[in-house]
């Protein structure tokens, strides 16, 4: 089995900005940049909070090495729609599509994982990689150190 790379991860939680959702939207959008300048790729989706409204926004992200700015969309709910979306709109910011991309285990992507350790992928994530035609790669289940800056790009 080949060795997995060895990134650095970084998870913590933003405060909100009091009774504001404005700043807390740039603050938690500076904060993902910030960290995206440190290197690595993953595609999550963690839920965020915005203080002040009651909203509950999930944010797919995804970050290439050799770049400096992720991309972040954010969805109001965590769905097979959102996340195929996020791979389009990505794709398009980005201008390309990347040859490979390293995910967490999503159950949007991953509908199970096998005794053996590899992954029986969903309907929709199989399709989606036969369109765009990218390989996939999946970190270690609860290992969130392989998969780098995009896990910790909610720095503080």
């Amino acid at each position: 089995m080949p060795a997995l790379p060895r990134v650095r991860a970084c998870a913590a939680h933003l405060a909100p900005v009091w009774m504001d959702a404005d700043r807390s939207t740039d603050k938690a959008v500076d904060a993902v940049a910030e960290v995206a300048r440190h290197g690595a790729q993953l595609v999550a989706f963690p839920e965020s909070f915005i203080g002040g409204v009651r909203t509950v926004m999930h944010v797919f992200r995804m970050d290439l090495p050799h770049l400096d700015v992720p991309f972040v969309k954010a969805y109001p709910a965590e769905t097979t729609e959102a996340f195929l979306d996020g791979h389009v709109s990505a794709f398009g910011f980005f201008g390309g599509v990347p040859s490979s991309i390293l995910y967490d285990n999503t159950k949007l992507a991953v509908a199970r994982i096998l005794g053996d350790g590899r992954r029986a992928r969903t309907r929709a994530f199989i399709e989606l990689i036969s369109h765009y035609l990218f390989k996939d790669r999946f970190g270690r289940p609860g290992k969130g150190n392989d998969k780098g800056k995009v896990e910790g790009l909610v720095l503080r």
